[in-house]
C-alpha cells in the first residue's frame, strides 16, 4: 500500500488560500508573498543539502518522498511558479479556478487514491480511477465557486486528466497552466 504523506497533502490544500489573499491584499502583495516564500524555501534547501539546520527543513522533510530527500526538492517551487502564473496569466475567475484545481482537485486526488484506491489507470498505473475521479469531483465543486458550471467541468476534467499523467510531466506547474487555458480559450465560445 502507498504511503499516505497528510503533511504533503494539507501543505498542498494551503495554497488554496492564494485566492482569498489575492482578493483581500490585491495580487501584488501576493505575488510578493510568494516570491518571498520561494526565495526563503530555496534558502532552506541549500541549508538542507549542506548539513545545515533551518526550521524549515523538518516541514520539507515530513513532507518529501524518499527519493526527493536525496538532492535539491524542487516540487514546492513548481507549484508557487504554478499557481503565480494563475494569478498573473488568467483573468480572476479562470485563475482562481485553475488554483483551485490544483490545490483542492490534486492534493484530493492523491489522498483518496492513496486510501480507497484499487483501479490502475491504464496509461499510469501509479495512478487510480477512484482518485481520480473523486479529485475530478471535488475540483469541479471548487472551481465551480468562481467559473460558470460548465467552464468549471471542463476545467476540472483537463486538471484530472494533466493530474493522471504527471508520470511525464511536472503537474504542480502544468496543472494549473494547461487547465487555465483551456477554461479561458473555452469561455469564449460558452456563454
Amino acid at each position: 500500500m502507498k504511503k499516505i504523506n497528510l503533511v504533503r497533502s494539507l501543505i498542498h490544500l494551503s495554497g488554496f488560500l492564494t485566492i482569498f489573499l489575492r482578493i483581500n491584499l490585491g495580487l501584488t502583495l501576493v505575488l510578493l508573498l510568494i516570491t518571498v516564500t520561494s526565495i526563503i524555501y530555496c534558502l532552506s534547501e541549500f541549508l538542507r543539502l549542506k548539513g545545515k539546520t533551518f526550521p524549515l527543513i523538518k516541514l520539507t522533510i515530513k513532507a518529501a518522498k524518499d527519493e526527493e530527500k536525496k538532492s535539491f526538492i524542487i516540487k514546492p517551487i513548481y507549484y508557487a511558479i504554478g499557481i503565480a502564473s494563475a494569478l498573473i496569466l488568467f483573468p480572476n475567475s479562470i485563475g482562481n479556478s485553475a488554483i483551485a484545481i490544483l490545490t483542492i482537485g490534486d492534493s484530493l486526488a492523491g489522498l483518496s487514491g492513496t486510501t480507497i484506491g484499487k483501479t490502475p489507470i491504464p496509461y499510469n498505473k501509479n495512478k487510480t480511477v477512484e482518485g481520480s475521479l473523486i479529485g475530478f469531483s471535488i475540483a469541479f465543486f471548487a472551481a465551480n465557486l468562481f467559473s460558470p458550471m460548465k467552464i468549471a467541468l471542463i476545467g476540472a476534467f483537463v486538471g484530472a486528466l494533466t493530474e493522471s499523467y504527471n508520470k511525464f510531466i511536472e503537474d504542480n506547474l502544468f496543472i494549473p497552466l494547461v487547465s487555465g487555458f483551456i477554461m479561458w480559450i473555452s469561455s469564449f465560445f460558452i456563454l
